[in-house]
């Protein structure tokens, strides 16, 4: 069962979305799949480790290796290790 993730930190992720990568919002605004595999990653890594929930400025990073990778699950993998490195 996946826990809540608190409203700020929920209301911060949903603010930092679409500041990230203002210049391809073709990928991240317009294409629906990708911008919500980007939410549910940044979700599930603040479910998954909530100690460190959600920092300002990871949607960058969880962004990236998105575009990188492909696979929201190989996203969501590399992440995490790199998270709590």
């Amino acid at each position: 069962m996946l826990k809540a993730i608190p409203i700020n930190t929920a209301g911060l992720l949903e603010k930092d979305l679409p500041r990230t990568f203002p210049h391809l919002n073709e990928f991240f605004e317009q294409v629906q799949t990708i911008a919500e595999s980007l939410r549910e990653i940044l979700h599930a890594f603040c479910a998954y480790r909530p100690e460190i929930g959600y920092v300002q400025g990871m949607s960058y990073i969880a962004g990236a290796i998105l575009l990188h990778f492909g696979s929201p699950h190989e996203c969501f993998k590399v992440f995490c290790n790199l998270m709590t490195f």
